[in-house]
């Protein structure tokens, strides 16, 4: 969002504000998608944009804390949270939960700038101890020209639903296959279907079957076309 310059009766230009933004709030991996089975142990990311008022990051009378979290609704986990600024003048939240009970969970965030205007964002995930194994490889050579084959492995006692990821060298996503089955080639296009470019790449999957979820370790090759 840009800033919106106004101008008062004086002919004096001012700065419209805004609250803050959250974005990109997730656990674990940016693959995560809201309802997610996970650990019981995981760690959660935001990033938040503080609006031109800029994130009040001290609290100041009349206000509640300025960055606070909860999980379930009443737990408080601020005094555990972690907020630091990023180059692009953004922040990055971290906060690391640990020994979750099993079970569904909704963890929540409020963030409020320097002039008080708030936001909240929710996540829902389910925590299970059920953590199963999973191998992806390439086949073949490193370097791929016009697809890149996957095979996977796993010790899941029945078939899981598999979601196939491809982040670029910055760890932005790519390419996502909500619903993959392996073996499986990637054709070397982007979400929208359009050519990647060349260059290093890492692909990694995520999958679940009833209480069992896992993750596999990244696997990373090069597109050269």
């Amino acid at each position: 969002m840009k800033d919106v310059e106004i101008n008062d009766v004086a002919g004096e230009s001012q700065v419209e504000h805004y609250a803050p933004v959250i974005k990109d709030f997730y656990l674990d991996d940016p693959s995560f998608t809201n309802g997610d089975h996970t650990g019981t142990s995981v760690t959660a990311y935001a990033v938040i944009d503080p609006s031109p008022a800029g994130l009040q990051m001290k609290s100041v009378v009349g206000l509640d804390n300025p960055v606070s979290v909860k999980i379930d609704g009443n737990t408080s986990l601020t005094d555990r949270v972690s907020v630091l600024p990023s180059s692009d003048g953004k922040y990055l939240l971290t906060l690391k939960l640990a020994d979750l009970s099993q079970g569904r969970h909704t963890l929540e965030i409020n963030v409020a700038n320097s002039l008080g205007e708030k936001t909240m964002a929710t996540i829902d995930f389910v925590a299970s101890e059920g953590l199963g194994n999973l191998s992806l490889a390439l086949e073949g050579d490193k370097t791929v020209r016009n697809e890149a084959a996957f095979f996977l492995q796993h010790d899941f006692v029945d078939q899981p639903d598999v979601k196939f990821v491809v982040e670029n060298i910055d760890g932005d996503i790519v390419y996502t296959d909500n619903n993959c089955t392996f073996p499986m080639a990637w054709e070397l296009t982007d979400n929208n279907g359009f050519p990647v470019a060349d260059g290093k790449y890492k692909a990694y999957v995520v999958a679940r079957a009833g209480s069992q979820y896992g993750s596999s370790g990244k696997v990373e090759f090069i597109v050269i076309k």
